[in-house]
This record gives C-alpha cells, sequence and structure tokens, in this order.
C-alpha cells in the first residue's frame, strides 16, 4: 500500500482519509468499496466520515448521541485513532445544553471528535445556511492536515481543539458563500428564487455555489477570529 511506502520515507505524515461513499441515506459507489474503505483505517490517522458514511462502515445506526459515540468506538476498532464525524443529526434533547444555538431542532447538525479510543470525545455545534456548498467535505479534509499539525506543537494535543478550529474555519467560508449565492441567485433569476435548495441545473447558478476562499482567507489564516458564541464545543464524559 502506497501510504505505507510513504510513511516510512516521512514517519510524520499525517494520512487524512475522508472515506467519501454517499450522504444522507445514498450510497455513492458499489457496495464493493466499503470493506475496502475498512480496511484502509488501519494506515489512517484521522479519518473524516460523514454521518452517512459511519453508519455504512460501522452498521450502526446513528440515531442518538449514544450510537454516535459508539459508532465512533466502532471506527477506532479497526485501527484509526483519531476520528471526526463530520455531519450528525442528533436529538436536540441530548445535546448538552451549554452548545445548543438558539433555534436548534432535531434537524440541526454538529461534528463529533474522538481519538484513543473514546479517551477523549467533543460535540460540536454550529449554524447551518440554506443553499448548496460545492466543496465543504474537500476544505475539511485539508483543514484537518493543518489544524492537526498545528495541535502536535502545543502542550495541549487536542483532537477535540483542532476540530473546532476547522469547523469555525468551514462555518465562516460558508457563511460568506451563502451571502453571495442569495445576491446571486436572486440576479440570476430575477427574484424568482431566493435561496437554492439542492443542487441547480442551470450553470449559471452551480458558479455561486463555488466556496468564497479568497473571500475567508482571514477565518482559514486564523479561525478564531469567527468567535466562541458561534462555534460551540462540550467535552463529553
Amino acid at each position: 500500500m502506497i501510504i505505507l511506502y510513504l510513511k516510512r520515507i516521512n514517519p510524520n505524515l499525517i494520512f487524512v482519509c475522508d472515506p467519501v461513499m454517499g450522504d444522507w441515506g445514498r450510497l455513492y459507489v458499489a457496495p464493493e468499496i466499503v470493506p475496502l474503505y475498512r480496511n484502509i483505517m488501519k494506515t489512517v490517522d484521522i479519518a473524516t466520515p460523514n454521518q452517512f458514511e459511519a453508519e455504512v462502515l460501522t452498521q450502526i445506526t446513528i440515531d442518538s448521541l449514544q450510537t454516535a459515540r459508539e459508532a465512533a468506538l466502532k471506527l477506532h476498532s479497526f485501527g484509526v485513532s483519531k476520528v471526526i464525524i463530520t455531519t450528525l443529526k442528533l436529538p436536540v434533547a441530548e445535546v448538552p445544553e451549554e452548545i445548543r444555538l438558539p433555534g436548534a431542532t432535531d434537524e440541526s447538525l454538529y461534528c463529533l471528535s474522538s481519538r484513543d479510543n473514546g479517551d477523549e470525545q467533543q460535540l460540536i455545534s454550529f449554524p447551518t445556511y440554506r443553499g448548496y456548498f460545492s466543496g465543504t467535505g474537500d476544505m475539511f479534509s485539508a483543514l484537518a492536515v493543518a489544524r492537526w499539525q498545528e495541535q502536535l506543537t502545543t502542550k495541549q494535543n487536542s483532537l477535540g481543539e483542532a476540530t473546532k478550529r476547522i469547523v469555525s474555519t468551514v462555518n465562516a467560508i460558508t457563511r460568506r458563500t451563502w451571502e453571495y449565492q442569495k445576491k446571486h441567485v436572486k440576479m440570476v433569476t430575477n427574484g424568482a428564487i431566493e435561496e437554492l435548495d439542492g443542487r441547480p441545473t442551470d450553470p449559471a447558478l452551480i458558479y455561486c455555489c463555488e466556496l468564497q476562499m479568497v473571500k475567508g482567507k482571514a477565518e482559514i489564516e486564523n479561525p478564531d477570529l469567527v468567535g466562541k458564541d458561534v462555534i460551540k464545543m462540550a467535552r463529553l464524559q
């Protein structure tokens, strides 16, 4: 396997794996791909599945905070020491009060980080925006490399703190894209559509789904600009 060869050359290499297989109940790949991803996990430093991918890999239906934590533990059992389930829907009543955002419902999204076989688990809440955004998963995985490298130079060495900084940047850029998208959609459709609800087919609208990375340069360089009241984190006991 190429990653084992590369790690022999550079033992400090960080391998982040986003097991891209599907989303919200729909598998994008052939079922035969799933066991291949399970096998890869033993070589991975940080795995970043979404809820559906975590469910498929672990064969655990995530319908509560407890089952989300169990899915993370199952992923650890495949050999990966650090897991970030990037998007989770949880019953709002099970979310720690200190991180519930105003207007939170059972449809709100969360991010769960877990390391060292679940000895350190954090749940992170963040606001969501109605629209279609292309590339958020890729940006999340890329930032996972950078933010974990930062943590390795600190005394904290915290996956939770790294994840919070990742979510802060991704959320800020998503918000910027959403603000641009709303203006662009109204202009292109002459006001007929105010917000996108799913992937558009009009090329003129697809353009406004691309993340506003350049405008988000400040939040990429300094995720603390986003503010502690926007992105909230709680350590799970």
